[in-house]
């Protein structure tokens, strides 16, 4: 305990600017009375587990199966974590549980140094390595290898994405380019939530909470339809209830979301695989919108909403030529519609991906494939916000190539890769990577990464005119502000460095350490342009241009110790700065709100505990720096979890998240009027039969 008090003492914090004495003692003695509370109990836990005869691992992995834990997101492929040459992290099963959290993106808050700020009770700020924003645009998000953000914006909406939790095998994240193998968009990181097999949901599931903030509910059903294939069925259903004004006064902002789903998997044969799986959903979430007037007052504030729904299919083949040679193809249809104040729209995907592994000697493998994707927008113009036309085509091709090979056996490890897109807004795109490890032993390895990716524009960026403020001038004429895009944007371009290190310097511990230094030209910032009308209206815009340039660098550290086969800690600290400038004079400030837009430091630590009697108790601490860019404070989250296990097919919790403090701004938009996180407590129950 001295170590971790030493760790997370003077020595570390001292240095953190912005770190209150209030909040750094809140901090100090929350985590003293976690760590106290820990091992005094966990002392009782050894005993009466040895009591009983049993000397099982109730924290969940130990620290060799965290290191032999395949992800498949860095290579396409099958990889232990100890093997990979990139910054990763993966979510698991036991994390999803014991974290007490209820969503994905607050799930996303496990992962060393991403950002992840809320909004309001349905919208999200995610983000890894800078450049946070409620669409946050160089970050790729997959459900099973289907992408899941809208052309129009190249940003996800969280509001529309669940699951249910109980079926989600794992999320791999990754934080840095991933653009080799995944395509524009993979920029900063991917976040891959992979589902469970149906060979593993067989059978029943009821789950259920009801909290302050949330109530939400799920039903699953697994079975066989014959000795090779199993299937599961499976709808879930869930409300936010409204957040707070920093006044205390309610806000709009509920979520109503359901959705159902099924997957099939198939294996008639061993060289064969099928897997099918669809999901339908709609849902509604609301907030305050402001819309500028050509006439006094020149706004209006009012409550609104958007309706959404969507559907999509996926079905993928793999299938084993030999124990060298492998190929897979995945297909899947995605629609998606949204209707609400400023979005009257619905985007239609089809793709098709085909990649095929193949060893070329003992110490040589080869991956390679191609896809092909298209996609259909069509919207309604509302006046606020128009587009130049009402509906727009555009394809996607691209092929890749990635080797791998062991310069010395087992030990040095080069990855030479490529992938090159054709896009309807920039033309050919090259992402070249390169990757070195080396395994010195069997209980650390260091990494080398260099690599370069692109974000294309995206359809707001080229073709949008969008209001959103007005004000009376000197001469009597109203003045309008907004926003155009233009054609021939360029690629946003990315050179990314980085170093990384993982090391198992005793059987219970294990520490990862990855940096980086990423060069960016061509961003895209919105400066001044000339009016687009004359007066008494006179309506003059920003316009996107490709005028930004800069550095972004820093390090996440993250580390996990089994105290006892009973007691789990792990703990993060991440670094970020951001030095970026244009040439355009009116797009300072905008700089600076993107440079402060993303907090310098984070810092975690997560304790799991196993108790006596089928109980845990496991908590959390957060510490996020704050945004001066967006004038939020830092804060400080406490969150708890009680678990009672009474049988083996039953689960009952209890938790409390945000114990620190009634209400506090995470994030702002600057389309709608925010509330801030609120205190909460909630009681799941789990039922599997």
């Amino acid at each position: 305990m001295k170590l971790i008090w030493n760790t997370f003492g003077p020595c570390s914090f001292g240095s953190i600017r912005g770190l209150s004495r209030p909040l750094l003692g809140a901090f100090r003695g929350a985590m003293l009375l976690l760590l106290i509370a820990g091992r005094t109990v966990s002392a009782q836990a050894q005993k009466a587990v040895l009591a009983e005869g049993r000397a099982e691992d109730l924290a969940g992995m130990n620290i060799e199966q965290l290191m032999d834990e395949s992800v498949t997101s860095v290579s396409k492929k099958e990889q232990k974590i100890s093997q990979t040459a990139a910054a990763i992290y993966v979510i698991t099963q036991e994390d999803i549980k014991r974290s007490g959290m209820n969503s994905i993106p607050e799930l996303l808050r496990l992962v060393p140094g991403m950002q992840v700020g809320q909004m309001d009770a349905n919208k999200w700020a995610v983000s890894s390595r800078g450049f946070a924003s409620q669409f946050s645009n160089k970050l790729l998000v997959l459900v099973d290898g289907r992408s899941i953000y809208t052309p129009y914006f190249s940003g996800v909406f969280w509001d529309a994405q669940d699951q249910l939790l109980e079926d989600i095998d794992r999320i791999e994240v990754i934080r840095g380019p991933g653009a080799s193998l995944w395509g524009a968009n993979a920029v900063n990181g991917v976040i891959n939530i992979i589902t469970k097999n149906t060979h593993d949901t067989q059978g029943g599931l009821v789950t259920g909470v009801v909290g302050t903030e949330l109530y939400s509910g799920g039903l699953r059903y697994g079975g066989k339809l014959s000795d090779t294939a199993s299937y599961r069925i499976y709808a879930k259903h869930s409300n936010n209830d409204d957040f707070v004004y920093p006044s205390g006064a309610d806000g709009p902002d509920e979520r109503d979301l359901s959705q159902t789903g099924f997957r099939i998997d198939w294996a008639p044969n061993s060289p064969n695989q099928f897997t099918f799986q669809g999901d339908y959903y709609t849902g509604h979430a609301g907030y305050r919108q402001t819309t500028p007037l050509a006439f006094p007052p020149y706004s209006l504030s009012y409550d609104s909403k958007d309706d959404f729904s969507g559907a999509n299919f996926l079905s993928r083949w793999s299938h084993t030529i030999s124990e060298s040679s492998d190929f897979s193809v995945q297909t899947y249809y995605d629609r998606a519609d949204r209707l609400g104040a400023l979005i009257d729209n619905s985007v239609e995907t089809f793709d098709i991906d085909f990649q095929h592994r193949v060893e070329l000697g003992e110490q040589n493998e080869l991956l390679w494939g191609g896809g092909y994707r298209f996609q259909s927008m069509k919207n309604d113009n509302n006046g606020q916000v128009e587009f130049s036309s009402t509906s727009r085509d555009q394809d996607l091709l691209s092929a890749f190539v990635q080797d791998d090979f062991w310069m010395v056996p087992d030990k040095l490890r080069l990855t030479l890769g490529a992938k090159l897109e054709h896009n309807e807004y920039t033309g050919f795109e090259f992402q070249p990577n390169a990757r070195l490890l080396w395994t010195p032993t069997g209980r650390q390895s260091f990494w080398l990464g260099a690599s370069q990716a692109s974000r294309t524009p995206a359809r707001l960026e080229n073709d949008i005119s969008y209001r959103y403020a007005a004000y009376p001038d000197p001469g009597g004429n109203t003045m309008v502000l907004g926003l155009t895009g233009r054609n021939g944007l360029e690629a946003e371009k990315m050179n990314s460095f980085e170093v990384g290190y993982r090391v198992q310097p005793h059987k219970r511990v294990f520490v990862d350490l990855s940096t980086f230094f990423n060069l960016y030209s061509d961003l895209l910032v919105a400066e001044v342009g000339p009016p687009l009308s004359g007066p008494p209206v006179i309506f003059r815009p920003d316009v996107y241009q490709n005028d930004m340039q800069g550095q972004v660098y820093g390090f996440e550290l993250s580390s996990t110790w089994n105290v006892t086969d009973e007691w789990k800690l792990m703990g993060s600290y991440s670094l970020l700065r951001m030095d970026l400038h244009t040439s355009g004079f009116s797009s300072l400030g905008k700089i600076d709100a993107i440079e402060d837009g993303s907090p310098k430091h984070q810092v975690s630590l997560r304790s799991y505990l196993s108790l006596p009697y089928h109980l845990a108790f496991d908590g959390s601490i957060y510490y996020v720096d704050s945004l001066n860019g967006r004038n939020i404070p830092a804060y400080l989250r406490l969150d708890l979890r009680v678990g009672w296990q009474p049988t083996k097919n039953v689960e009952i919790s209890l938790g409390m998240q945000n114990l620190l403090d009634d209400h506090h701004p995470e994030f702002t938009s600057f389309t709608t009027r925010d509330t801030e996180v609120e205190r909460s407590f909630y009681a799941k129950l789990t039922w599997k039969f």
